[in-house]
């Protein structure tokens, strides 16, 4: 996926993910002018960080670069109190979205498509 590509997935995602945090009563806020981290805040539940990523396979490998600005923002969010989530749209076999604990991508250093997800149309 080049460059221009993954920054097309990342905006698509991004709005389709705020829209879908604030269907859900979520107040949503885009700490820095990118497009891979959203912050919302649920009333009765907690702050969220949530990371973008967009994944052209089954599987979504972190590269080294990656993996530093996940350690980044894990310690932003911890900063803020925020509990920080990955979400990973995959495009194939089937359209979907991963969330998983952001720790726990950091230590595996991907996150698989196979099981769970949900069904995700742009």
């Amino acid at each position: 996926m080049g460059a221009m590509n993954k920054r097309y997935y990342l905006e698509l995602l991004q709005q389709a993910w705020i829209d879908f945090l604030q269907r859900r009563g979520h107040e949503v806020s885009i700490p820095e002018p990118i497009v891979d981290v959203i912050t919302s805040y649920c009333e009765g539940h907690n702050s969220f960080r949530w990371l973008l990523f967009a994944a052209e396979g089954q599987v979504k490998r972190l590269s080294p670069s990656e993996r530093r600005q996940l350690a980044r923002e894990i310690e932003a969010a911890r900063e803020q109190g925020q509990k920080p989530f990955v979400v990973v749209r995959f495009a194939v076999p089937k359209s979907k979205i991963i969330i998983k604990p952001a720790e726990k991508a950091l230590e595996t250093g991907c996150i698989d498509s196979a099981r769970g997800g949900i069904p995700w149309f742009e």
